[in-house]
């Protein structure tokens, strides 16, 4: 056992335990009809047996990671050690604290960073797939009431998901607007006409015709991946293979 890494291995195969005296693997099956793909994989806990990830999951429902565990006899005789294909029929390890590694979809860890879960299927990038780097967006929509002015809207990965509320107070094309966010909580008031940020969300709202009090707009911000929360890059940067070792923080 000369050659053993028990304290970091920074890159290698996905899915494999990089430091095992500080990494707790428990052992469960999985949802059959639901089955976990890939090694190295995030899952959920779901009466009692892991499943992927799937649309629109929210970060609460991470359970841990699919590992390899060595001995093992969480893949099937008939596999090549590489082939990445649990076997659906018999006990997997899943990482639920502890260092594994993982293949970096998009972006570059960086030491202690964030790591991100996709849970809206985009170009070249799948449900499931752990990445580096947070994709929020934002439709400001168009105007509703007389005013025919419009919004342009950015946001970052701190703003609050889902549809905002903002609300002229009264017919001025520099009236104060009223910011609810999805929380249905207040923030500090808006001006037409002049820039507003709160909560990674900025908007400017432009006049045009009569801008009148109850005319608003609502705009939508959509999370394509979530941040784990308790999931955080191990090191700094990622192998050829796009592979890189995570810390689920127990």
């Amino acid at each position: 056992m000369a050659n053993s890494i028990l304290y970091r291995m920074p890159s290698g195969v996905v899915g494999s335990v990089t430091r095992q005296l500080e990494t707790n693997v428990e052992s469960t099956y999985m949802n059959s009809a639901k089955p976990v793909l890939a090694f190295g994989a995030p899952v959920k806990m779901v009466s009692g047996k892991i499943e992927p990830l799937e649309a629109s999951d929210l970060a609460s429902v991470f359970f841990g990671v699919i590992t390899r565990v060595a001995p093992s006899i969480s893949g099937s005789t008939a596999q090549l050690f590489a082939s990445g294909v649990p076997n659906v029929e018999q006990l997997q390890g899943v990482a639920v604290r502890g260092y594994v590694n993982v293949t970096c979809a998009v972006g570059t860890p960086a030491r202690g960073g964030q790591v991100y879960a996709r849970v809206v299927t985009d170009t070249g990038k799948a449900i499931g797939d752990l990445e580096a780097t947070a994709d929020v967006t934002v439709a400001g929509g168009v105007i509703t009431g007389t005013g025919t002015g419009t919004i342009a809207a950015t946001v970052t990965s701190a703003a609050i998901i889902g549809t905002w509320k903002l609300t002229l107070q009264t017919t001025s094309q520099t009236s104060l607007v009223t910011v609810i966010d999805p929380d249905g909580i207040r923030h500090a008031d808006a001006i037409v006409g002049t820039a507003y940020t709160t909560d990674g969300l900025t908007f400017t709202i432009t006049a045009a015709g009569t801008m009148t009090a109850g005319d608003s707009f609502s705009p939508v911000v959509t999370a394509k991946n979530v941040a784990l929360s308790n999931v955080k890059w191990a090191v700094d940067g990622k192998d050829a293979s796009n592979i890189a070792e995570i810390r689920i923080i127990g």
